[in-house]
């Protein structure tokens, strides 16, 4: 066995003890995923594998990529799936559009437990290393990919970041493995393209080992990413709330201009926000930081807002449409699915830690619809009703939470409940009666865009 053959299948045998269930291997029928195949067979077998073929019909000859992608599976007995994108070959961003498309279609195939296998290599690490320099990248950035991440239902994982696009281009001669060559690759108006082709071979003219360095750059990078993310994570376990979605303006103050980009970067992106760019972290260091108790300043970038409200940050979603006015009819058995995502339940009462049995059967039903605006409602121990505005200012309910409330009415019209925020006199002797609690799910921080 040759030397490049010996570094390839190791590398596929030394996958971290990760559990998997099965793989899906990603085929565009190339030289690097072609390689891929080949050496996973030789090295695992066939068994649990799962091929997958993007068809992305930007080119003229894709459907005889598609084609010889079914001879090669069928020639080893593996399994093919073939997925068609349909991509605007003009858009602005052609490349990120394919590779978010790509990517979305591996992720519906990724079953809980497997891996997506894919053959990036570290030719491909050293050209992502330097688009992000390029943009001004941090150290997550400046990591480029990673040889494992999270990945829908299981794992992605890149076994060959450390194996250079020659050792491949040798493995499939010492094997006469068949391959197809993508013509579009040569194309030097994408970015990628103008590295691989122009500037990566201008650098290696001086410095031969330029695509192993800079992959070695992404490495180092990694580790200190790593080290910093579990010094964010311990840091906003300290300052975060009950609540995961505010944090309190006083503890940020107290860390250091860093620091706090840092751990605002993190927050948002473990609640599942797009990347917080620089300009808006500015933004937040100039008007929210120093924002008055009463202030109302936010800072908006993508489908987000950073939401100053009485010293707290609280993140939201910009929702891109007003919810019409609706009306529901719900007859309390059964949890009743919202419109913005929300949802209402009447659980059993607790009792001692445990489940208590209603006491009789539920017969109440009810008109839950959104607000309108001039309710009024008459509170447990009160005499008369009060406006339900007023109540939900004193209830330090957020503004954005208070549009949202689902409001609960008797068949005779009466208001009985502001989600579970606000109970009248009636529906509790009702809950009390028929034992059981209101319970209002909230649909996660959504706030009407209104551009």
């Amino acid at each position: 066995m040759s030397e490049t053959s010996s570094r390839l299948l190791s590398a596929l045998r030394d996958a971290p003890s990760h559990d998997s269930r099965g793989v899906v291997l990603a085929l565009s029928g190339g030289v690097d995923s072609s390689a891929l195949l080949h050496a996973w067979v030789a090295c695992h077998g066939r068994e649990h594998v799962r091929v997958v073929h993007i068809d992305h019909g930007l080119q003229a000859a894709s459907a005889e990529w598609v084609d010889h992608c079914r001879q090669v599976c069928a020639d080893a007995n593996l399994p093919l799936q073939v997925e068609s994108l349909a991509l605007d070959p003009h858009a602005s961003n052609l490349e990120a559009t394919a590779r978010e498309a790509r990517y979305a279609v591996f992720r519906k195939h990724l079953r809980p437990g497997e891996w997506l296998l894919t053959a990036h290599h570290q030719d491909d690490q050293a050209e992502t290393f330097l688009l992000r320099a390029l943009r001004g990248a941090g150290p997550t950035g400046l990591a480029a990919m990673r040889a494992w991440r999270r990945f829908g239902a299981g794992q992605h994982w890149r076994p060959w970041l450390g194996i250079s696009r020659r050792e491949l281009e040798a493995y499939v001669a010492l094997y006469g493995i068949a391959h197809i060559d993508d013509h579009s690759n040569g194309d030097q108006r994408f970015e990628r393209n103008f590295l691989r082709q122009q500037v990566l071979p201008l650098l290696q003219t001086r410095w031969p080992q330029a695509a192993r360095q800079l992959a070695l750059s992404a490495h180092w990078c990694a580790d200190a990413d790593h080290a910093l993310t579990q010094q964010d994570d311990a840091l906003l376990a300290s300052i975060a709330g009950t609540q995961p979605d505010v944090l309190r303006l006083e503890d940020l103050r107290a860390l250091s201009v860093a620091a706090r980009a840092r751990i605002l970067r993190r927050w948002v992106g473990k609640l599942g926000f797009l990347p917080l760019p620089l300009a808006s972290v500015h933004a937040i260091e100039r008007d929210l930081l120093p924002a008055r108790h009463d202030s109302d300043a936010h800072c908006d970038w993508a489908q987000g807002r950073i939401q100053h409200w009485r010293g707290q940050l609280h993140a939201l979603r910009l929702a891109d449409t007003i919810p019409d006015p609706w009306d529901l009819c719900w007859d309390g058995q059964h949890p009743l699915c919202l419109p913005d995502g929300g949802q209402l339940e009447l659980r059993p009462l607790p009792s001692g830690g445990l489940d208590k049995a209603p006491a009789s059967a539920w017969t109440q039903t009810f008109e839950v619809r959104s607000r309108r605006g001039g309710e009024r409602i008459r509170l447990p121990g009160r005499a008369h009703h009060h406006k339900l505005k007023h109540l939900l200012q004193q209830a330090d309910l957020p503004p954005w939470q208070r549009a949202g409330l689902p409001l609960l009415f008797a068949p005779d019209g009466e208001l009985l409940a502001a989600g579970d925020v606000c109970i009248s006199d009636r529906l509790q002797r009702l809950l009390q009666s028929g034992g059981r609690q209101l319970h209002w799910v909230r649909p996660g921080a959504v706030l009407p865009s209104y551009n």
